[in-house]
């Protein structure tokens, strides 16, 4: 029913969230295709076979300078990805995924799980805090096809201020941006930061210290972290 489950056995704790986080090649793939066909260029470019399985390979090339294109290799007969890469706006593989040896099964193996032990376990909803953080903070300009796709408000901890994040997504791409208060005990870290695919840009807004961080290029990042601006 689109919620997420997880058990954590040894704190006697089972968390209930909405089906954002799936495994990592899973959640690469996108579920709009329409929608993204505005922002990127779809082509078959042949086969290819990835872990013993014969492959299509279809590239998404971003129709603008704020995305990075992809490259999915998906599994003929399943239609299960097995390889991607990420290719920046010089054509050069930013990482790449991929399963070099894979067992599909039939039907999920069946685990017996104790239903009175788990009963007596702590139970937490993981909400979305969409509508509370957008009323607080907004982005005043986004690249084409960018949108808030999801916002959680972290409280503080250890003495650290209160932290809202905030992620913006064209149904591909995304950029997660970090909304904190100024803290006396640690030294900022200004503008451009990069480390491999991710890019970050970060700055100070009305005294208040904003990050934003994604697999997309340095401008995007800066657009996005320099727009933010209080809702009220």
């Amino acid at each position: 029913n689109d919620k997420v489950t997880t058990i954590f056995p040894g704190k006697r704790l089972v968390t209930i969230s909405d089906s954002v986080n799936k495994r990592p090649l899973h959640a690469i793939l996108p579920e709009n295709y329409q929608k993204l066909m505005k922002y990127y260029a779809m082509k078959l470019a042949g086969e290819d076979r990835i872990a013993n399985k014969v492959t299509q390979i279809i590239q998404m090339v971003p129709r603008d300078k704020h995305r990075y294109g992809y490259t999915f290799w998906l599994d003929k007969q399943s239609g299960m990805l097995l390889k991607c890469d990420l290719i920046n706006e010089n054509n050069q593989v930013l990482e790449q995924l991929m399963y070099s040896d894979i067992e599909l099964l039939s039907q999920a193996p069946q685990r017996d799980i104790d239903q009175r032990l788990l009963a007596t376990y702590k139970q937490v909803n993981l909400q979305d805090k969409s509508e509370t953080v957008s009323k607080i903070w907004r982005a005043s300009q986004l690249p084409t096809g960018f949108s808030l796709s999801r916002s959680v408000y972290i409280p503080p901890q250890h003495n650290h201020a209160k932290t809202f994040h905030m992620v913006f997504s064209d149904g591909m791409a995304s950029v997660s941006v970090f909304i904190e208060g100024r803290d006396k005990m640690k030294k900022p870290v200004l503008g451009q930061s990069s480390m491999g695919k991710v890019n970050a840009y970060s700055a100070y807004v009305n005294d208040t210290y904003i990050t934003a961080i994604g697999e997309v290029p340095v401008s995007t990042v800066r657009m996005i972290a320099l727009s933010m601006q209080p809702a009220q």
